[in-house]
């Protein structure tokens, strides 16, 4: 998918954060928290003018009490996501307080 976005559509490498294997740490540092948003990638947006791409091939599950969408990191037991997953709510509202002009949530 890196490849693809700098040869199709010419982003430059030093924009584009990149994981494989991420753990929830990397979760955290790249996305933020529910409590503090400036992750790595708060870091990369100016507000109202970036382009946000973000592409997610992995496995995701909602909790099963409180229905909140996880990403499941690659050491997460999916029976304890909520304890060890990464909510998907700290990027969600990423896009309405950093005022992306496009993103695109895949």
């Amino acid at each position: 998918m890196k490849k693809y976005l700098m040869e199709s559509f010419g982003y430059q490498e030093g924009n584009i954060i990149y994981a494989e294997n991420a753990d929830q740490a990397t979760f955290n540092a790249i996305f933020g928290i529910k409590d503090n948003h400036k992750g790595k990638l708060y870091n990369y947006v100016k507000p109202g003018q970036s382009d946000v791409f973000i592409y997610y091939s992995g496995h995701g599950v909602p909790d099963s009490e409180s229905k909140t969408a996880f990403f499941i990191p690659v050491n997460c037991d999916p029976n304890q996501v909520a304890l060890n997953g990464y909510a998907t709510l700290p990027i969600l509202s990423m896009r309405t307080y950093l005022n992306w002009s496009t993103n695109h949530l895949l």
